[in-house]
């Protein structure tokens, strides 16, 4: 037996019967719209109610000190009993991350060529990486950073061996990377 044929009236498809979602539990009568187009426009009131609701939480928030305690020792207690999918989820999203940026500066070390994902980094071509990492809160932020935005000036991927011998000679001895300065005015270490 073939289910009947309908016509969703927010995308114009004719769909089997079975593609209209009932209305609910118990009630055999079919929704007008499709699967598809009732799940789009629930999100978008889900969206609207949750930008209303965030707005009334951040007023509270502001103005209502026993609920931001509240809200406080929730946050404790949620984090204190999850604490493995937190670090799970701060896990994935770095590694995640750190590929995004290895993959959008090339894949590959600018100098010898190596491409294994364990090897690479990324090296701040002015030797200011120290400063750089501070200014954005660590080096997880600022592969976020670059991850999310456009390919930024003063960055490229080195291998460990190049990006230290870099670091301590001022120089790669592949010699595919012109010599950098010492950095502060000072002369790198010889070690």
């Amino acid at each position: 037996m073939t289910l009947p044929l309908r016509k969703c009236p927010y995308c114009g498809k004719i769909k089997s019967e079975e593609d209209f979602p009932t209305r609910g539990k118990g009630v055999l009568k079919r929704r007008r719209a499709c699967r598809e187009c009732y799940l789009a426009r629930r999100r978008e009131q889900w969206r609207k109610q949750d930008k209303k609701r965030n707005l009334e939480r951040r007023q509270k928030w502001l103005n209502d000190s026993e609920y931001r305690e509240r809200n406080k020792k929730a946050c404790q207690k949620y984090k204190k009993n999850n604490i493995d999918i937190i670090r799970n989820r701060a896990k994935e999203s770095s590694f995640s991350n750190r590929m995004e940026v290895i993959k959008k500066y090339g894949g590959r070390c600018v100098c010898c060529g190596e491409n294994r994902w364990q090897f690479l980094a990324i090296d701040h071509i002015d030797s200011n990486g120290s400063k750089d990492r501070k200014k954005r809160g660590g080096a997880v932020a600022l592969y976020r950073f670059l991850a999310k935005n456009p390919i930024q000036d003063g960055y490229q991927i080195l291998c460990a061996n190049c990006n230290t011998a870099i670091a301590f000679y001022g120089h790669c001895p592949h010699g595919n990377i012109p010599d950098r300065k010492p950095v502060n005015g000072r002369p790198r270490s010889i070690f």
